[in-house]
């Protein structure tokens, strides 16, 4: 299992996956998606090739651990997604040798299907009811939508009252609705937001406030019943920990590729189980991602609901979930539910033939900016 090779391809729509290979030929797959900013991730893989290509890839901890701590400086968005990428590849790769599924490695199964919920709406949602009735269709019992497009710091209330009425047509559907504010609103109209919604009942508010105002956000938790979600910019435990001593989030979102790969993602959820507190993959990226967020989602006994980005927005010019599955039966849907994945490794067959020729001239994808009537930026 010694390490000799260590590749990255950045793919269309916005993903960046990395490949490990041993002496003997074995290979796992990771996935080190950030979205709008593969060629920064990609640059830290320099430095990781001349740590670990000769390495025991069975060193799964100790790798993370180099990977994380060797570089002096460490956590952040850009080095986290790099480190998440590897670590996946490297749970994949034991798994294979092992010809176990992961989840059999982090304490075996807890549960026989993952939830999962579906996007609709966009960035800037309007018309949701014909959407919410096509996830239906697909067997989703659950979706998410941004709850505004971009707002400013002081809104009109006919804004906030279409919230509540597209948050409205949506349950009128017979589903279950996340809103996801995308730390697009600001505190005095987060505040008023959370108020109108508590009659919908949604099944959570996302990113209420951007995850750097921790005292807003604090204050929000106090005044709404409804569960607040977050987690996607945050990239440790430690980043995770005032959250979770200081009971302002209900469900943490931690994303599989940004914050430190399988590894972190179980210690964190081991983490805010000790606070009551459940946890919702975030993953509006790939397939690898996603099967990595399978892994844990089986295994973990706080887990409640999977991002699914099938069908997402951002999958765009005929690159979505399924594109480069050599098998794309592994993720069938069925009431809502995937069923745990029982391959080895991450449980999935990349096309390495298909990736190999997108990846040869993808030129990468950046974010929308955001600006509002007057020309000043808004938050995307």
């Amino acid at each position: 299992m010694i390490i000799d090779r260590i590749e990255t391809f950045a793919v269309p729509p916005r993903w960046l996956f990395v490949r490990v290979e041993t002496k003997d030929g074995a290979v796992g797959w990771g996935e080190a998606s950030l979205e709008g900013h593969s060629e920064a991730v990609e640059g830290v893989f320099a430095s990781f090739r001349e740590r670990f290509i000769g390495r025991d890839a069975a060193d799964i901890e100790d790798i993370w651990q180099v990977g994380y701590r060797g570089g002096f400086y460490r956590g952040g968005p850009v080095l986290m997604s790099a480190l998440s990428g590897l670590d996946q590849a490297l749970w994949d790769l034991k798994g294979r040798a092992l010809g176990v599924p992961v989840w059999q490695l982090l304490g075996g199964k807890v549960r026989d299907k993952v939830e999962c919920y579906a996007w609709i709406g966009g960035d800037r949602p309007d018309e949701v009811s014909e959407a919410a009735r096509a996830r239906k269709a697909q067997g989703f019992r659950a979706l998410k939508m941004n709850a505004t497009a971009d707002l400013n710091w002081l809104a009109s209330p006919r804004d906030l009252d279409a919230v509540v009425e597209r948050a409205a047509a949506v349950k009128a559907e017979g589903l279950d609705i996340g809103l996801d504010f995308h730390g697009r609103v600001h505190k005095p109209m987060a505040r008023r937001l959370a108020e109108r919604l508590e009659e919908i009942e949604p099944l959570f508010i996302e990113e209420p406030l951007l995850s750097e105002n921790i005292e807003g956000l604090e204050q929000l938790s106090r005044m709404t019943t409804i569960p607040i979600a977050l987690g996607e910019r945050l990239f440790t435990r430690w980043d995770f920990k005032p959250f979770l001593e200081r009971g302002i989030v209900d469900i943490i979102q931690p994303d599989l590729s940004h914050a430190g790969g399988i590894s972190e993602v179980k210690r964190i959820a081991a983490m805010a189980e000790a606070y009551d507190v459940a946890l919702a993959p975030h993953c509006p990226l790939g397939p690898i991602a996603f099967a990595a967020c399978l892994q844990v989602a089986v295994s973990t006994p706080n887990f409640v609901i999977e991002e699914m980005s099938l069908g997402i927005h951002y999958n765009t010019g005929g690159h979505d979930l399924l594109t480069y599955l050599a098998d794309k039966s592994v993720f069938a849907l069925e009431n809502g539910f995937v069923k745990a994945p029982m391959g080895p490794g991450l449980g999935i067959e990349v096309d390495e033939a298909l990736i190999r020729e997108l990846a040869s001239d993808f030129k990468g994808w950046r974010n929308p900016i955001f600006r509002l009537q007057d020309g000043n930026f808004a938050e995307w």
